[in-house]
């Protein structure tokens, strides 16, 4: 399950009882990572991209409610302006945590999935071939995968995606 800092607390919880599972802290008891470990500090502390983030860590180092920028106008940007920066990362730490598994599947908090149709539906594809299963979404020039719909990543593509992997591509 991918999530973004502001429904983390409000919808995790949900999530795990429903038999998810997180590949990305500890949130009761449940190991979180961080999507945006490997992004240099450079960028964090300077990109327009990252203003919504510096606002989380401010609300966060204050105690104050998360959720509350998922509502409000209190930051500029928003999340979307990260994704570009933490799916593929989310992506490769999946990876690395897990190399062996046959399909990476990618869902938001508030997505739901059926799963026995999804699994009949896997059978028909070999996970050993480079196989991306999802919508696509456009944000300015560039394409996406979309999360909100969920995404499938077979197990021959991110071996593909762990090839080209490096911070300086993040970067670029």
């Amino acid at each position: 399950m991918i999530t973004g800092a502001p429904e983390l607390f409000a919808k995790l919880r949900y999530n795990f009882s429903q038999r998810f599972v997180v590949c990305l802290t500890d949130v009761g008891g449940h190991h979180v990572y961080g999507s945006l470990e490997e992004v240099s500090d450079k960028y964090k502390y300077s990109h327009r991209d990252f203003n919504f983030y510096r606002r989380l860590l401010d609300l966060f180092a204050k105690g104050q409610d998360l959720s509350l920028l998922a509502d409000t106008k209190r930051a500029t940007g928003n999340g979307w302006d990260l994704d570009k920066w933490k799916l593929v990362p989310i992506a490769h730490r999946m990876y690395v945590e897990q190399p062996d598994i046959k399909w990476y599947i990618f869902l938001e908090a508030d997505a739901y999935m059926g799963w026995p149709n999804l699994l009949d539906l896997l059978s028909k594809f070999d996970p050993d071939k480079p196989w991306y299963l999802g919508a696509t979404h456009v944000y300015g020039d560039v394409a996406f995968a979309h999360g909100g719909m969920g995404y499938i990543i077979s197990n021959g593509a991110m071996r593909m995606l762990d090839t080209i992997w490096n911070p300086q591509n993040i970067a670029r």
